[in-house]
C-alpha cells in the first residue's frame, strides 16, 4: 500500500470496501473510520514484518550456503557440526539409540538387528556414494 505502484490498485480496494461495509449496514463515517484502522493497521504490520525479517538474515545466509555448497561440505557439516548450530538447517540429526529408547518407552514393536543392519547399510551406501562424488 506504501508503493507507488500500487497506489491505485489500493485505492479501487478501498472504494470497494467501503461499499461492502456501507451496504452491511455502517454509516459513511464508521465505515471510513474502519477502513482507516484496516488499512493503517496493515501498513504498520507490514513494515514491522519487514524489520523482523532483517533480523533473521544470519539463518538465510546460512542455509544457504549449505544448500547450494559442495556435497563434501554439507557432510562434513551434518557430522561434525553440533545440532544446535544446524538446527536452522531442518538437519535435527538425533541419534539412533535415542531414537529407539523413546520408540520402545511409547510401545513401538521392533527388531532391534534389523535396525541396526538398516543402520549398518544406511552407513555403508552413504560412504559408497561419498567416494564416488570425490
Amino acid at each position: 500500500a506504501t508503493l507507488p505502484e500500487f497506489v491505485d490498485e489500493t485505492l479501487e480496494y478501498q472504494k470497494v470496501a467501503l461499499k461492502i461495509l456501507v451496504e452491511g449496514g455502517l454509516d459513511k463515517v464508521q465505515a471510513t473510520e474502519a477502513l482507516h484502522r484496516f488499512f493503517s493497521g496493515g501498513v504498520e504490520r507490514q513494515s514491522a514484518k519487514e524489520k523482523n525479517s532483517r533480523k533473521k538474515l544470519l539463518p538465510k545466509i546460512g542455509r544457504a550456503v549449505i544448500n547450494y555448497s559442495p556435497r563434501q561440505i554439507r557432510l562434513f557439516c551434518k557430522r561434525h557440526i553440533p545440532t544446535r548450530y544446524l538446527r536452522f538447517t531442518g538437519w535435527e540429526g538425533h541419534e539412533i539409540s535415542v531414537a529407539l529408547r523413546s520408540l520402545k518407552h511409547l510401545g513401538t514393536k521392533f527388531d532391534e538387528t534389523e535396525i541396526e543392519w538398516i543402520v549398518q547399510a544406511a552407513l555403508k551406501s552413504d560412504n559408497a556414494v561419498t567416494n564416488i562424488v570425490s
